[in-house]
């Protein structure tokens, strides 16, 4: 399944531009996949990057996203939004797999693994830490501007 030469795919990367959408004959061709195949949404994801890295080789960075067996190469005001949920819903995901890191017990690890858990867990702290003070930054640097104004 897996494709490595842009030129066996069906696209005219030198004519892709922003707004444009990949239909899902055009992946089902690419790799040669039905959408009903299990793999069909890891062939989806490959299109998406191979867009990415081709369109980026050609000057024109791009974000891509699926919806409804298709990729689409989003418009630069559309990727604003679109890159602002996947940021956060990561940070979402990131505070679950910590607070779950918290619950293991500690008293059934051997010593590697203590020490393991113990890094990890550091290194997540530090990482969380430094979105949660990222935050509160921003929301000083709100208020200093709002005080800015009314002087």
């Amino acid at each position: 399944m897996a494709i490595t030469k842009t030129e066996k795919f069906p696209l005219d990367f030198d004519a892709l531009d922003y707004g444009d959408v990949i239909e899902t004959e055009v992946i089902e061709n690419a790799f040669n996949i039905k959408r009903n195949d299990r793999s069909f949404g890891i062939a989806l994801m490959n299109m998406g990057t191979v867009i990415q890295k081709e369109m980026a080789a050609r000057g024109k960075p791009c974000v891509t996203r699926t919806r409804n067996d298709k990729v689409i190469i989003l418009k630069h005001g559309e990727a604003v939004d679109y890159t602002n949920r996947k940021f956060k819903a990561g940070i979402k995901k990131s505070i679950v797999a910590h607070a779950q890191s918290m619950r293991i017990d500690v008293s059934k690890l051997i010593d590697s693994e203590k020490e393991r858990l113990h890094e990890n867990q550091r290194y997540q702290t530090h990482i969380l830490a430094g979105i949660e003070n990222g935050r509160k930054l921003s929301a000083l640097e709100v208020e200093q501007k709002k005080l800015e104004k009314k002087s």
